[in-house]
């Protein structure tokens, strides 16, 4: 296992029956990682890919192979990534590697999607390799950058995959993937953690972090994650939860008319409209689940507690469920080459429908 990298508790059960499978020849030879964000999809990855590359590699020095893997240098492990997640996460170990398949940019913008070119260049260098021993690990830390023609190049690879090369697929929408490319994968899929586990493996965490302010509701935080500790720890870490509150906050006000759609669609554009979209999921999650009982628990939101009861109390029951398929259908498009600004105004205005009484 990498140096530094933890198998969180909650996907041991996972790790182990990774490893068993690998061990005794049984392996799949690629696998679609899914489930919410910050439950550590792509760090189970990276500690797989070092098992085989390093702790299972018998033709090579391991501590000349670690090293190597831990530099970003190793040759048998490939990962694609989008330009702009590379430029993002440029400190990365994963961006590290996905440094050897970027297309010359010259002066334009940083593609957000994976592109066919970038697919052709891993077929080609996997090609080029096929005669050497030893297995090779491709890792797509968001299978669903992936545009359509990089995807059925991608599927190509995965019909005949060459020589002993693994595939590790990641993603939180794997809806969004060509179903040609889920079947040829083994799905395994992450779930959020009990609270106990959850709320134990959050509190050791931050106490471990020098200088880490104590969390006063690590309940309430994790709901507002969605139940997710890793996405809760970086949202304790970062600040990043008074965003995400005052985002939410934009939309209750839309929701309720005291801010117009078109004026939050130009703040929601700038700011992340992906994260817009989720913050909706959620609250419409919420507001369902408080019309449906009185007595409801919100499982996102809980701070606003009164509130959504009010509101859901308030709201038509047609509107909050035909709210929530809108989300998930934004979310779809957002995860394509749509235009990303008319499909948030288009949200906005849907918002504020849904919150009048007629």
């Amino acid at each position: 296992m990498p140096p530094h990298t933890e198998i969180h508790p909650w996907n041991r059960l996972v790790w182990e029956n990774l490893v068993a499978k690998s061990e005794s020849g049984r392996k799949a030879h690629a696998f679609l990682l899914c489930g919410p964000k910050g439950l550590g999809k792509s760090l189970l990855a990276e500690a797989y890919a070092y098992f085989v590359l390093v702790d299972n590699d018998q033709e090579q020095d391991s501590s000349a192979a670690s090293d190597l893997f831990v530099a970003g240098t190793h040759p048998d492990l490939h990962v694609l990534m989008s330009e702009a997640s590379v430029d993002d996460e440029a400190d990365s170990l994963f961006a590290k590697f996905a440094a050897r398949y970027m297309e010359v940019r010259g002066t334009r913008k940083p593609k957000q999607v994976i592109s066919v070119a970038q697919v052709r260049m891993l077929g080609q260098s996997i090609i080029s390799t096929t005669a050497k021993q030893g297995s090779r690990v491709v890792i797509l830390p968001d299978a669903s950058a992936m545009n359509a023609n990089a995807a059925n190049s991608l599927l190509k690879s995965l019909e005949e995959p060459p020589g002993d090369t693994v595939f590790l697929l990641i993603s939180d929408k794997p809806e969004s993937l060509p179903a040609t490319i889920r079947s040829r994968c083994t799905s395994i899929y992450f779930k959020t953690p009990n609270s106990e586990i959850s709320q134990n493996w959050l509190r050791e965490a931050v106490t471990s972090e020098v200088g880490q302010p104590e969390i006063e509701n690590v309940e309430e935080l994790l709901a507002f994650a969605g139940g997710a500790p890793l996405l809760a720890l970086m949202l304790h870490q970062s600040g990043d939860r008074d965003r995400h509150s005052k985002l939410l906050r934009q939309l209750c006000d839309v929701l309720v008319g005291k801010m117009t759609p078109l004026s939050a669609a130009k703040l929601w554009h700038k700011e992340a409209p992906e994260l817009i979209i989720q913050l909706t999921q959620r609250l419409f999650s919420d507001l369902i689940r408080c019309r449906v009982s009185e007595h409801a628990e919100p499982a996102f939101y809980r701070a606003q507690k009164q509130w959504l009861h009010r509101q859901g109390k308030r709201l038509n029951s047609q509107k909050l469920f035909l709210m929530w398929h809108q989300t998930q259908k934004a979310a779809q498009l957002m995860a394509g080459t749509s235009d990303q600004l008319l499909i948030i105004e288009s949200l906005a205005f849907d918002l504020a429908n849904a919150g009048k009484i007629n």
